[in-house]
């Protein structure tokens, strides 16, 4: 297979302290910027006969720009973690150190990366941003809300980060397996219906209306998100006399079940044409459990395949066994969506990854829930 040495953050990888998780951010992140080397797996043969080939160089070339694009997707979830508020990410470093750690490597040092959202976003993405997320409590339906992050924009993209909990573990342990339909007038709204997701309480997982079934949580937490993104997204892409942008829709860990709802929202909506528009949307996810129920999921693969790479892609990172990828348990309905982009234990990225789902281990769950708490 051809390969392509790049950075690699090294050392810090392999500390069993760090969770698979937040390690997969960290080499990701770090792949551009710092460290060792490491190999790129692009996930197709060549022999000597064919290495020259033109389609050979164009599947290189289209690997490489689609690498990037995880890249920079990654960085814009790492940044979702701090806002505008003083303290944030040494809070968050109380629990997780790790953060702190990726985003000193974006920023080059400990004390940038303490420094607000919006300087962060300006200073080293050459971002405007627009408005910071923090939903929680109740919704008007009474689902409980716990979700932050922010949104953000230049004349090149726009960008939806969510942010990952910092107590992911502790949320696994009770994962709720209840689903929801997966309706756009929720989303139109900005909140779900208050039956919405009675039927996914079934032991199934799975309701009577099975065909447009998704995780209720996460759902609910997205539709809450909404009204920030009418706001502040849709103007941007339906804004006929401005530029052409690549929307960027990101988020690791619970923010990244969260995400793929959103972009699967931006993928299906009947108002998004993604061969007419002058935009393309990215969906780029790490550590994300499963948030879809298989029958959409087959539907929203056949979309990603309608649109074509150049103008749809969701590509979602995981390392080596993380367990949030894991669950919700197949056996309850619930399946990824997307190309994976597996990195192994040493370090080796494989895009269009055809490893193929893992089932839960509820051993595994359990043994790194203490090690979180301890």
């Amino acid at each position: 297979m051809p390969a392509k040495n790049i950075s690699l953050i090294d050392k810090a990888n392999e500390s069993e302290d760090c969770d698979e998780n937040c390690t997969s951010m960290k080499s990701i992140v770090g792949s551009s910027t710092v460290g060792s080397r490491t190999t790129i797996d692009h996930g197709f043969e060549t022999t000597e006969s064919d290495s020259s080939s033109g389609d050979e160089d164009d599947n290189e070339l289209e690997e490489e720009q689609r690498f990037d694009a995880v890249v920079t997707g990654m960085k814009f979830a790492s940044l979702a973690i701090t806002d505008e508020k003083d303290g944030s990410v040494a809070n968050v470093a109380l629990l997780n150190p790790w953060h702190e750690e990726t985003l000193r490597i974006i920023t080059g040092s400990k004390e940038e990366a303490h420094k607000p959202l919006s300087y962060l976003l300006e200073t080293y993405m050459n971002l405007e941003l627009d408005c910071v997320m923090d939903e929680h409590g109740l919704s008007p339906d009474e689902h409980v809300l716990d979700t932050q992050g922010y949104i953000a924009h230049n004349d090149e993209c726009i960008v939806l980060a969510y942010r990952c909990t910092t107590s992911i573990f502790d949320w696994l342990t009770n994962i709720t397996t209840a689903s929801s339909e997966f309706e756009i007038e929720d989303a139109t709204k900005g909140y779900s219906g208050c039956c919405s997701s009675l039927g996914g309480l079934a032991m199934c997982g799975v309701s009577k209306n099975a065909n447009q079934q998704v995780h209720a949580g996460f759902y609910n937490n997205f539709v809450a998100t909404m009204p920030k993104i009418k706001e502040h997204i849709l103007p941007l892409l339906f804004d006929n006399n401005g530029p052409a942008r690549r929307l960027y829709v990101v988020g690791h860990s619970l923010g990244a079940g969260i995400a793929t709802l959103a972009g699967s929202y931006f993928l299906m909506g009947s108002q998004f044409d993604w061969n007419k528009m002058p935009h393309s949307l990215f969906v780029v996810t790490a550590g994300s459990p499963r948030s879809i129920i298989g029958s959409l999921r087959n539907k929203i693969e056949k979309k990603i395949e309608f649109y074509g790479s150049n103008n749809v892609q969701f590509l979602r990172v995981v390392r080596h066994k993380d367990v949030v990828a894991t669950v919700p348990a197949k056996s309850l309905g619930f399946r990824h969506v997307g190309a994976l982009v597996h990195i192994s234990r040493d370090g080796i990225i494989t895009m269009d990854s055809d490893l193929p789902e893992r089932e839960t281990d509820e051993k595994r769950i359990k043994v790194a829930a203490e090690r979180q708490v301890n």
